[in-house]
């Protein structure tokens, strides 16, 4: 079994995803509150994921690099990055528990040949930008939290199915829609409650589907 990350913008009825890129340094979208965003860094990290069985039990994903980041601004929306891979017994499992978390600088016990991300250190979340092209931004936090999914419909309509032969070839992918993570925040405030919007956000749109392709209806965020 492997695990991907993939992030995109929320299904505007014309397209999915739609395109948030009309400049090639940042990403562009609107919040609910109306804020013209242009997001130029954005990254959430992975501590862990575990697959829970039906009957209960934990089966952790080795991460590729621990901790992981993934950037929403850096890879191009729908572009899929390995988050790790496990070796599931046969049987069925219903639910994926997605662990953020702090990244630290330099990892430790990686074997990532890239360079870390050392403005990550010690933080979970880092959103960078501006808002109506007046109100700068450079927030980023420590959190530690989980989301939980369900997969008790993710395969044909059932829990996710480990056969003896072939299941582990099935393909887990945990999206995040990421312009809804500043909703909520006033930027005219003199200081905006970045953390709640954006915990909220990451635990309402933090999304899980079985295969790559995204299309519309088939990502669960229950």
């Amino acid at each position: 079994m492997a695990v991907y990350a993939v992030h995109h913008g929320t299904d505007d009825g014309d397209s999915f995803p739609p395109d948030l890129t009309p400049h090639p340094d940042w990403r562009e979208f609107e919040t609910d509150e109306g804020y013209a965003i242009k997001l130029a860094e954005g990254f959430r990290v992975f501590v862990g994921l575990d697959f829970i069985s039906c009957a209960g039990a934990a089966y952790p994903v080795r991460l590729q690099y621990y901790p992981r980041f993934e950037s929403v601004v850096d890879t191009e929306d729908t572009e899929r990055t390995t988050v790790g891979t496990l070796d599931l017994p046969p049987g069925t499992y219903c639910a994926l528990d997605i662990h953020y978390g702090p990244y630290e600088y330099p990892p430790s016990g990686s074997e990532d040949p890239r360079p870390g991300e050392k403005e990550l250190d010690g933080k979970t979340v880092l959103l960078r930008g501006s808002a109506d092209d007046e109100h700068d931004f450079d927030w980023a936090k420590s959190l530690d939290f989980t989301v939980r999914r369900s997969l008790a419909e993710i395969d044909a309509g059932g829990a996710l199915r480990i056969d003896r032969d072939a299941g582990n070839a099935k393909r887990i992918a945990v999206t995040l829609t990421y312009d809804r993570l500043l909703d909520g925040v006033d930027f005219d405030d003199s200081s905006p409650d970045f953390e709640r919007a954006v915990v909220r956000g990451i635990k309402k749109h933090t999304g899980v589907m079985l295969g790559l392709n995204l299309v519309p209806g088939e990502v669960s965020y229950d």
